[in-house]
């Protein structure tokens, strides 16, 4: 895991969550199948998410985000790309952190995810450290 102090833009972290559906090519041998759950680490950030449950086409996939830094973390988003056998994005959603992460703490997220596609990865594209209005 990265100890790094910025984000340095869009964190690319891949998370091969392997669905129930028939794949044309091998899985990534590092990924166990049907995975439904996983945990990335993006900076000071670690995202742990899990599928909670299935609502025809969609995925509820519910989790948490921990601040490591000694400074909130707001406006942090969170994005589930499906990817197709390819590692073709063939959609995706963001989710918004509920309120701020504080400082060595966590938040909670939910997000309805398309049940799309053979994995997901899992990004974190925005956050800002430090508390509004510039206190941080």
């Amino acid at each position: 895991m990265t100890n790094a102090r910025t984000l340095g833009g869009a964190a690319m972290l891949l998370v091969g969550l392997m669905l129930a559906v028939p794949t044309a090519g091998p899985a990534q041998p590092s990924v166990p199948p049907n995975q439904t759950s996983g945990t990335v680490q993006s900076g000071d950030l670690r995202v742990e998410w899990e599928q909670v449950s299935m609502r025809g086409e969609w995925r509820n996939i519910c989790g948490r985000v921990y601040n490591d830094r000694g400074v909130p973390a707001t406006h942090v988003f969170i994005m589930f790309e499906s990817l197709d056998e390819t590692g073709k994005t063939v959609a995706s959603r963001f989710a918004e952190v509920i309120g701020d992460v504080p400082m060595r703490g966590s938040a909670i997220f939910c997000q309805l995810v398309p049940a799309k596609g053979v994995s997901y990865r899992v990004t974190v594209p925005r956050v800002d450290w430090g508390m509004a209005g510039g206190g941080g």
